[in-house]
């Protein structure tokens, strides 16, 4: 199997899990995102896909702040994603086609 696939604009490198989890971030996209030993990184998991994202201030500020106010609420979890997916739709419409939005 060929570990190294490219293409003429993006990187892709196969990765294989360590026996503790571990994975390496190869040094040029480490150097392209600055990302250093320590860097804080968020790990999303969606389907079977693993995002990484680098984590800077302006995040952790908001989901400090996010985690503040849904603490304070009685809605279940199912609740907050519901309603925040309707908001989002909203803001979509309101924004891009005005005309529909009520």
């Amino acid at each position: 199997m060929n570990k190294n696939l490219k293409t003429e604009n993006d990187y892709y490198k196969l990765k294989l899990v360590g026996e503790r989890g571990q994975i390496t971030i190869d040094k040029k996209i480490r150097d392209a995102c600055n990302i250093e030993k320590g860097s804080p990184l968020l790990e999303i998991k969606v389907g079977k896909a693993i995002i990484l994202v680098q984590v800077d201030n302006v995040f952790e500020e908001m989901t400090s702040r996010l985690k503040e106010a849904f603490s304070n609420t009685n809605m279940e979890r199912d609740e907050m994603i519901k309603e925040i997916e309707e908001n989002s739709r909203k803001r979509v419409v309101q924004k891009y086609y005005p005309d529909l939005s009520l």
